[in-house]
């Protein structure tokens, strides 16, 4: 629904509810990008029941960053989903992105299940408003493994920023995926489930 507001702390609450509330013991978190920022909130809000997460090439400082026009990014994108039909009216849009014609078309899938005012609020950036992500990066305590993408085919976090984060993060590793873009899953997804497979093993 265009009424939902999608606020990056509202997704937290919500996986917050799920774990504490449904599932009711020690949780693992993995997400991606949007999924990666709303797994660091909510370890941050429940650190003794997230045993460990994995912070996937989330766009943490992208709002901070000098001159950032989070419009001019996605407002064309909007306008694309509003008129979407099919997957195949987004993938043209996708290809740029992604490294393979897979990735492109599980993105454009992705999107065509997209509410398009979730890229609105980012665009707008109500969805950041009063978002403490530097506070919660350094009280998410729960062991983590932060990946990042490569910035030159499409990763969302720099190098500077990686090393911000680290330098926030109380106990956590750094992953680089040279060559590999920002949805990391779909384009890696045999060595990215074993990394995190590998990762949750450790004790």
């Amino acid at each position: 629904s265009s009424d939902l507001k999608y606020h990056r702390d509202q997704y937290a609450s919500d996986v917050v509810k799920l774990a504490r509330d449904y599932i009711g013991k020690p949780v693992y978190l993995v997400g991606s990008s949007l999924g990666a920022t709303t797994a660091v909130t909510a370890t941050s809000l429940m650190p003794d029941d997230v045993i460990a997460a994995v912070y996937s090439d989330p766009p943490l400082f992208n709002h901070l960053r000098p001159g950032d026009h989070a419009g001019d990014r996605f407002n064309s994108r909007v306008e694309a989903l509003k008129k979407a039909k099919t997957v195949d009216d987004l993938v043209p849009m996708a290809r740029p992105q992604v490294q393979s014609e897979e990735a492109a078309i599980e993105r454009a899938t992705g999107w065509l299940q997209m509410d398009p005012n979730l890229l609105e609020m980012t665009a707008n950036g109500s969805a950041v408003v009063g978002w403490d992500v530097e506070g919660q990066l350094s009280t998410a305590t729960s062991r983590a493994l932060l990946m990042q993408a490569d910035p030159s085919a499409g990763g969302v976090l720099d190098d500077d920023e990686a090393e911000k984060a680290m330098g926030l993060l109380p106990n956590a590793r750094l992953k680089k995926w040279p060559g590999v873009g920002h949805t990391i899953h779909d384009e890696q997804p045999e060595d990215f489930s074993s990394s995190v497979k590998e990762f949750f093993s450790e004790e």
